[in-house]
């Protein structure tokens, strides 16, 4: 799984993807029609799919390659970033005039975690689980690893957006982007 963005090039799974050349396939990824030809194409080029964590990853969860059962974010010690040249390139402004300028990407926002299937049929199946947080006073949604924190997010957006909605103009909201993950990771 890569990513790029205007300030870098992101690999959520260095190890696996760019050295072993493996995959770890999720319950879901066999439910739509062309799901069998995607997994071909990629074993034709030389990719290895396993549909359940190797012996040595049961071994080693929280390591890589696959990195089982803890939390992630972008950006995290387990991804390759790679920096892009930002020469030339304008700050991020405000994104209204009662916010503050965005001092770091967003999309390091974003996280997951893989998690034990218990109700699958196979045995030491796992699933990607995020917990989405939209509201109206961020600007962007995010996804995060844990429900706890995502859940005193939604808590603290309801209270924050209420005011915000009843006191101040649409356009001069101040939007928020979500701290606590940059807190978090950095």
């Amino acid at each position: 799984m890569n990513l790029i963005t205007s300030d870098a090039a992101y690999s959520l799974y260095p190890l696996a993807t760019l050295v072993e050349r493996t995959g770890l396939g999720m319950p879901n990824s066999m439910n739509g029609p062309n799901a069998p030809a995607a997994i071909s194409k990629y074993i034709q080029r030389g990719w290895r799919i396993y549909f359940t964590p190797r012996p040595e990853d049961l071994e080693r969860p929280l390591e890589p390659p696959f990195v089982l059962k803890n939390r992630r974010w972008i950006g995290d010690k387990y991804t390759w970033v790679v920096p892009l040249d930002q020469t030339g390139v304008k700050p991020r402004p405000p994104l209204s005039p009662g916010s503050q300028p965005l001092k770091f990407d967003p999309v390091l926002c974003y996280g997951w975690q893989l998690q034990p299937v218990s109700q699958h049929e196979t045995q030491n199946t796992y699933e990607c689980k995020t917990y989405t947080v939209q509201s109206t006073v961020f600007r962007y949604n995010y996804a995060f690893p844990d429900e706890k924190l995502a859940n005193a997010i939604i808590h603290w957006t309801a209270r924050q957006g209420k005011y915000c909605h009843l006191y101040i103009d649409k356009e001069d909201w101040m939007w928020y982007v979500s701290f606590s993950c940059a807190m978090i990771i950095m």
